[in-house]
């Protein structure tokens, strides 16, 4: 992997080769080129700033050269930069699903007041109301994750072999089950922490007011 020190000579793109692997493709009565770059590999212990200080010395006597340090490829570094979009982008959707959530939830007390005040009439309490729009938020949520997870791993999948065959990489993909099972444990609690608002609203809502109503 080199850094993008021309247009030949990038991250995936170009070769290098040592003298005698340039001399042994080459017909014999052709001239070596000159090289446009040359890679220098120090000894094992020689320290990198003291060792480009000693090769600078050295090449100074010959001519003008400049010598450049281990640098990473511009395209790496656009990545590098751009890697916590996907975290934030994922955590703003998970946000306004959560308070679609929320609206559902409330839409549906207001829309089914007289089926609450008819199971109250017939001795649910308050908690049991709850219980209700609970398993109503987390089978939202688990319906969502069961449909979300598997279509976000093969399209992230598919996005980064592209995204990898495009910088010249090896696309290996590694999917983290430990942060998605965490993810989704998180999620639904979130689920479950929602729905004590609309649970509270509905319990709130007399029955034999609504009835009186309808």
């Amino acid at each position: 992997m080199f850094p993008t020190l021309s247009d030949t000579l990038g991250l995936g793109t170009g070769a290098a080769l040592t003298p005698g692997g340039i001399r042994h493709l080459l017909p014999a009565k052709v001239p070596d080129p000159p090289p446009a770059a040359v890679f220098v590999r120090f000894r094992p212990g020689a320290e990198p700033q003291a060792g480009r200080a000693a090769l600078a010395t050295r090449l100074a006597r010959v001519g003008s050269f400049r010598i450049d340090g281990p640098a990473t490829p511009t395209d790496l570094v656009n990545f590098g930069q751009v890697r916590d979009l996907p975290q934030v982008l994922g955590t703003g959707l998970a946000a306004v699903a959560l308070l679609t959530i929320t609206h559902l939830l409330m839409t549906s007390v207001q829309r089914r007041r007289r089926d609450f005040a008819i199971l109250r009439m017939l001795g649910f309490t308050s908690w049991q109301v709850r219980g209700t729009l609970c398993w109503q938020a987390l089978t939202l949520a688990g319906l969502a994750l069961v449909i979300g997870v598997p279509a976000g791993i093969a399209c992230g999948r598919l996005c980064w072999q592209v995204f990898a065959y495009q910088l010249g990489i090896t696309p290996v993909v590694a999917v983290p089950l430990a942060a998605l099972a965490v993810m989704a444990a998180g999620w639904l609690a979130a689920a479950a922490v929602i729905a004590a608002l609309p649970g509270e609203a509905a319990t709130r809502n007399r029955a034999a007011r609504a009835l009186h109503r309808e």
